[in-house]
């Protein structure tokens, strides 16, 4: 008995993986860099919202309140 399915070359095969691969790459790649990005916001914002601790705002003598 003969073997019917037909048979897909090595190197076309082989071409077909490195494609999924490097697809594969380029979104984790991708995925990285947005969330670095995010992440950066992120920090940026919390940095902006962040206020003086109580013993240096009692060192601030332009409230009136020694």
């Amino acid at each position: 008995m003969q073997h019917t399915d037909p048979v897909v070359p090595r190197s076309r095969r082989l071409r077909r993986w490195l494609i999924g691969l490097g697809v594969c790459v380029a979104l984790l790649g991708a995925y990285a860099i947005t969330l670095n990005w995010f992440a950066q916001q992120l920090g940026d914002d919390m940095e902006k919202t962040i206020r003086l601790p109580t013993a240096a705002a009692d060192n601030d003598t332009s409230s009136g309140y020694y």
